[in-house]
């Protein structure tokens, strides 16, 4: 249930550049004249937009975005793209999968693609397909968190715990530089339940 609630907030999410250089996804809940909040993995953060570079909607045209975050957006306007989201919510993975590798044929930057192929070949236990298209996904989008937690997923079925390990680290640095001690605190109860954490 974490790991879909965090899934689906970063393939679906407004995109805020903060003049830090930090890239915040999430959906943005509410703006005025000074302030923008945005609900970042169930909680909401209001930021000055005095902080804020540049704005991007999930709903925004892909033509504004730069080349590094298209691929969601451009993944999300596809029909191929939305039939894969339907077979992947019904839990069929392995059509949902045809769909997506149409997609990717199409758009090889479909960074949202291989994230969502990634969960689908992880709920079909090839651990290792799941590897490659999380790979892909931070191989167009290197700080996106849903394709870290896709590769923390796969790489502790593999066994390579250590290397898991550092995704999860990633992952929850993410969240708690991010202002989310909530978030944070669940990361660590599931590493806990995982044996991670001694």
């Amino acid at each position: 249930m974490l790991v879909t609630l965090l899934f689906f907030s970063q393939v679906f999410a407004d995109t805020l550049i903060l003049k830090s250089g930090r890239q915040i996804d999430g959906k943005i809940i509410e703006e005025t004249d000074t302030t923008l909040t945005i609900d970042y993995l169930g909680s909401e953060i209001t930021y000055l937009k005095d902080e804020i570079e540049k704005i991007f909607p999930a709903e925004k045209a892909v033509e504004d975005k730069t080349p590094a975050q298209q691929p969601v957006a451009a993944s999300r306007k596809n029909p191929d793209f939305e039939q894969a989201m339907q077979l992947f919510k019904e839990k069929n993975y392995t059509e949902s999968n045809i769909y997506l590798e149409k997609l990717i044929a199409n758009n090889p930057k479909a960074a949202g693609a291989y994230i969502i192929a990634s969960f689908n070949y992880y709920r079909l236990k090839e651990y290792d397909q799941a590897i490659k298209s999380a790979q892909a996904a931070l191989d167009i989008r290197p700080d996106n968190l849903s394709a870290q937690i896709a590769m923390f997923l796969a790489l502790r079925k593999t066994g390579e715990i250590e290397k898991s390990q550092q995704y999860f680290e990633a992952v929850l640095g993410v969240i708690q530089s991010n202002e989310n001690p909530g978030f944070a605190f669940l990361l660590r109860e599931m590493a806990g339940e995982l044996g991670w954490l001694q």
